[in-house]
């Protein structure tokens, strides 16, 4: 009996059969994706580039191709062939059978033809840039692409309609550029003359680098929370149709380089916070309807390079902070209300380049720390400056920049008045001007001094209250103050008018009356009229020791014809005589007192009695006294 064969296999044949399948595998898989490589470098054939130099199969091996970049595992990962001057159509039948593929570059070629459905199959890829180029026909769904961070189809040519449903898939897409292509329109507020205005969820995108939807027919007002996004470093919303206020919260913007609102319909005044957004490097604001100041706190935005606010409403003076923006290359204030004078400290911006204040309301002269600066365009024309043109800006090149400023002046620059004759005038004028402002001055303190003259009060209209201006002596026991001496002397208590002097008639407080006489210096002349009370108390006394003595003589005599006399006050021009009533007149005919020489009479007066003579020699009166009195005893 024969034995038969044992035909069952041992378990190491199971194992050599594995391992034989698995190298097949590892072996097969090179092979197909350096066949995926080849197929994508044969459709691109015709491109004027030394790109696929290097891929050649016999002498590097795949991961050595330019462009490419490989895993661990010799898988390909990244076709990176921007900017290569590609031409020609892509096979995404080919390129998406590389299943570890996360990263397409192709920007910036001139790729053209349409991207076929089996885009979708590239389901691993995380970035993909086909912008810059020339394809054709719509973009195919890409929703199966969900891994995708970065999608870039700006200025590619795509037109028709986006499929933004597909969108809602791309859950970890951060980085989104569909610019400037003819897509139809839509309400998702992009570019291409979309309208509609911004979603209020957008404040929610913290992690948002670049918001730029520039283009567009978007309206409205920006969400508040737009503005101080923190991580935002651009803002592009020009040639829109936004309004309102830029937001106050913009300083909170610190990583914002770029802002960019032109061509809205933005209002409001510039937030000073602004100044606290120090990351900030082009601001232009042109062609909206900003007005206010330009807030000061500008000067901290040390790292400004660019400021265009022309075109706007702005008001006020330029701050003179602005020359604390040491960056600033190029300024453009041009087609506001600007007024005042042109800062100076715009001469210390030594990176400055370009000048625009046109059509304003600026006026004064040019600084001459302008003539420092390196400028390629400046333009002052149409404001209301005036003065002379500073010499190194007085230059061919430079001629239009001063247009319509009729008060400036050049030796240099036709067209424009010579700064010589103007100066021969202005010194003329400013003589004419100089004489009439003298002239002026002089006829206002005439009418001033002419108003004070006439304005105070004849014949002691008002009290004297300064005690201290004057001096008085007694000749007698007293029971009245100084203070009623001065205060009686008023035009209303005048009684009498004489050569030397004035009689007042005093009612003391105690009902008593007595006479005072005003005495003026013999040579204080034609000032008797224009005196008043306060000039006669000056302080210190110029009266005369003769006169002094006479009045003392006269204070000590004790006659029944003569006036007693109560005290003397002097100042330096004048003296007051404080005396009792007596009778002196009382014996004197009425032809006496009707008199030539009446109205030349010093006279006291009493209330039963006329005037009773006492002359400024008080001896004289003194004497007369005493013959009175003895033909008076005669006729007893």
């Amino acid at each position: 009996m024969s034995a038969k064969p044992n035909f069952r296999r041992h378990p190491i044949h199971k194992i050599i059969s594995l391992l034989c399948f698995l190298s097949l595998i590892s072996l097969s898989k090179p092979t197909t994706e350096l066949q995926s490589l080849l197929n994508f470098k044969t459709s691109l054939s015709k491109s004027p580039t030394d790109a696929f130099a290097t891929w050649v199969p016999d002498q590097n091996p795949l991961c050595n191709f330019t462009g490419i970049t490989c895993n661990p595992n010799q898988m390909v990962t990244e076709i990176n062939l921007s900017q290569q001057n590609l031409s020609g159509t892509l096979p995404f039948d080919s390129i998406c059978s590389l299943q570890s593929l996360e990263k397409i570059s192709l920007g910036s070629n001139t790729l053209f033809g349409s991207i076929t459905e089996e885009v979708s199959n590239c389901t691993n890829l995380k970035y993909l840039d086909l912008g810059w180029n020339s394809f054709v026909g719509k973009v195919p769904d890409l929703s199966s692409l969900t891994q995708l961070k970065y999608l870039n189809l700006n200025r590619s040519g795509f037109s028709g309609q986006f499929p933004w449903k597909s969108l809602e898939n791309l859950t970890n897409l951060e980085f989104l550029s569909l610019g400037d292509n003819p897509f139809d329109k839509n309400p998702f507020p992009l570019e291409n003359k979309f309208t509609g205005g911004i979603p209020e969820n957008y404040v929610n995108c913290s992690s948002l680098h670049r918001f730029r939807v520039n283009n567009n027919s978007l309206s409205g007002i920006v969400p508040a929370g737009i503005w101080s996004l923190p991580n935002l470093s651009i803002v592009d919303l020009t040639w829109n149709q936004f309004e309102g206020p830029l937001g106050s919260t913009i300083g909170e913007a610190k990583a914002l380089a770029q802002l960019f609102l032109a061509h809205n319909r933005f209002s409001g005044e510039l937030p000073a916070t602004i100044g606290e957004a120090t990351s900030l490097v082009d601001i232009e604001l042109s062609s909206n309807r900003f007005s206010g100041v330009v807030p000061a706190t500008i000067r901290n935005l040390k790292m400004l390079s660019k400021l265009h606010l022309e075109n706007n409403l702005f008001s006020g003076t330029i701050p003179e902070s602005l020359g604390s923006c040491v960056s600033l290359s190029d300024i453009s204030l041009a087609g506001n209300l600007f007024s005042g004078e042109i800062p100076a400290s715009i001469g210390s911006l030594r990176s400055l380049n370009s000048l625009n204040l046109s059509d304003n309301k600026l006026s004064g002269e040019i600084p001459m720390s302008l003539s420092s600066l390196r400028l390629s365009l400046l333009d002052l024309s149409n404001n209301q400056l005036m003065g002379r043109i500073p010499e190194s800006l007085s230059i061919e090149a430079y001629r239009s920049s001063f247009a319509g400023n009729l008060g400036l002046c050049s030796e240099n620059l036709v067209n424009f008045r010579s700064c010589s004759s103007d100066s021969g005038k202005s010194s003329n004028f400013r003589t004419v001007i100089s004489c009439f402002v003298a002239g002026a001055s002089v006829l206002f303190l005439s009418i001033l001094c002419f108003i004070y003259v006439k304005g105070k009060p004849k014949g002691f209209d008002h009290p004297i209250k300064r005690r201290s201006s004057w001096d008085m002596k007694q000749f007698h026991v007293l029971s009245f103050s100084e203070e009623e001496v001065v205060n009686a002397i008023r035009k209303e208590n005048l009684i009498g008018k004489g050569g030397s002097g004035n009689v007042y008639m005093v009612r003391l407080r105690n009902g008593k009356q007595l006479a005072v006489k005003h005495i003026w210096k013999s040579d204080s002349g034609d000032r008797r009229s224009c005196r008043s009370s306060s000039s006669m108390l000056a302080k210190g006394s110029l009266w005369s020791p003769e006169f002094d003595a006479e009045v003392v003589t006269l204070s000590s005599i004790r006659h029944v014809n003569v006036v007693k006399l109560y005290c003397s006050i002097t100042s330096e021009d004048s003296n007051l005589l404080r005396a009792s009533f007596g009778g002196l007149d009382d014996f004197r005919g009425p032809e006496r007192r009707r008199g030539k020489g009446a109205d030349n009479r010093d006279a006291l007066h009493d209330e039963d009695s006329g005037p009773q003579t006492f002359n400024e020699d008080g001896g004289a009166d003194a004497g007369r006294g005493r013959a009175l009195r003895i033909d008076r005893d005669n006729c007893e």
